[in-house]
């Protein structure tokens, strides 16, 4: 994430619409008694955080489920030749 900007309560209070329109470019931290404890950010970068993380796995298992699985053709010729690793030497 990137750097924030540090707000104490009392001055956030006076100064939200402020405060809300910097978030849109960097995210704005709140303390309450010298303690972080919120977090003002964009929809963009809120949307980024909250985002599905898919692996790879995920993603093969996913497009079997709906019907959107890729078409895979086997090459009969390898089966009949065998599989070979000629390694250099």
């Amino acid at each position: 994430m990137k750097e924030t900007d540090t707000w104490q309560l009392y001055t956030a209070k006076n100064k939200l619409s402020h405060i809300v329109e910097r978030a849109g470019n960097t995210p704005q931290t709140i303390t309450v008694r010298g303690k972080e404890t919120v977090v003002i950010l964009s929809c963009r970068e809120y949307q980024k955080l909250t985002a599905p993380k898919t692996n790879l796995a995920g993603f093969l298992c996913g497009s079997l489920d709906d019907g959107n699985a890729p078409d895979f053709i086997r090459d009969k010729t390898t089966e009949e030749r065998g599989t070979r690793l000629e390694l250099p030497g």
